[in-house]
């Protein structure tokens, strides 16, 4: 029989074989005979039957294969948590991270990168930016969901009568649409030195694009009325176009002081849905029941 790399086996190919040799073994089948009936060179059957004699048939199962966990990153983990406590605590802007004509209100991940050379004098891809971003727990998503997945029924129901003429709208007066979101701090991993009880908890908020852009910061305890005007403003001031933004369900933005705000600023954002469900109650933004009166609100 055609001897086998044990090496090109996957783990459960490799397991396969090693308890084929043991099954011979135990039948007293000579070490030789064993070698041919598997196609696994001595060694390897050697190495198998050691290994089930040390430690019964759960030693067999394979090592799990490449680097050891941490190994080969190109930050270190004193490195990770630095960087990690300063996104919990600063925005880019006050770091001296601009965008290319503006200053940067929101991370995102090339004011990621600035950071990470700022920091630590590394320049890292774009990719391996996005696997830091992941491992931490900044992503917004799972890999091939759609923002629209996150939203509640009512807002879904909403967008499925409204969403086409809002796409519209947007390519015609080359608005943004962002799709908001809030993501607790029970998903986030957090750096060691900030687990304590006392410490106030740690919200990710952030808005994610059509394109896949994401802009987010974090906050500190309840996300009040004043903290959540306080990321509208860094979006817009952020981002040089009209932002249509569609929140995921009605729990935050619909207090007066932030209804106010939008209506203030009408002219850079809109909030959509803009009608709670079940109630049948408006949020006024726009002194009308709705900001697209063509549009249906149900």
């Amino acid at each position: 029989m055609e001897k086998i790399d044990a090496r090109k086996q996957s783990r459960e190919e490799l397991l396969a074989r090693r308890q084929q040799v043991i099954r011979l073994y135990e039948e007293k089948v000579p070490v030789m005979k064993i070698v041919e009936a598997s196609g696994l060179s001595w060694p390897a059957v050697n190495a198998a039957i050691k290994h089930y004699t040390a430690g019964g048939e759960s030693a067999l199962k394979p090592a799990q294969r490449g680097r050891k966990l941490g190994t080969g990153r190109s930050l270190t983990e004193e490195q990770e948590n630095e960087l990690r406590n300063i996104f919990y605590t600063k925005r880019p802007w006050q770091l001296g991270i601009r965008g290319s004509s503006r200053k940067l209100f929101l991370w995102n991940r090339d004011a990621v990168m600035q950071l990470i050379e700022q920091k630590c004098g590394v320049r890292l891809s774009v990719r391996c930016v996005a696997k830091y971003l992941e491992r931490w727990g900044f992503s917004s998503m799972k890999r091939h969901q759609q923002p629209k997945e996150l939203c509640s029924k009512h807002v879904k129901k909403w967008l499925d009568e409204n969403y086409e003429k809002i796409g519209e709208r947007a390519k015609i007066e080359n608005a943004g649409i962002y799709w908001i979101n809030k993501k607790s701090v029970d998903t986030i991993k957090k750096p060691t030195s900030e687990n304590n009880s006392r410490s106030p908890k740690l919200s990710l908020i952030y808005v994610i694009s059509n394109k896949g852009k994401e802009h987010w910061m974090f906050i500190k305890g309840k996300y009040t009325q004043d903290k959540q005007i306080k990321f509208l403003k860094a979006l817009i001031n952020g981002l040089n176009k009209h932002v249509i933004l569609i929140r995921d369900d009605f729990k935050y933005y619909s207090g007066k002081q932030v209804v106010d705000w939008v209506f203030d600023n009408k002219n850079k954002i809109e909030l959509h849905p803009t009608r709670q469900p079940k109630t049948k109650k408006y949020v006024i933004y726009d002194k009308r029941p709705c900001l697209d009166s063509n549009m249906s609100n149900d």
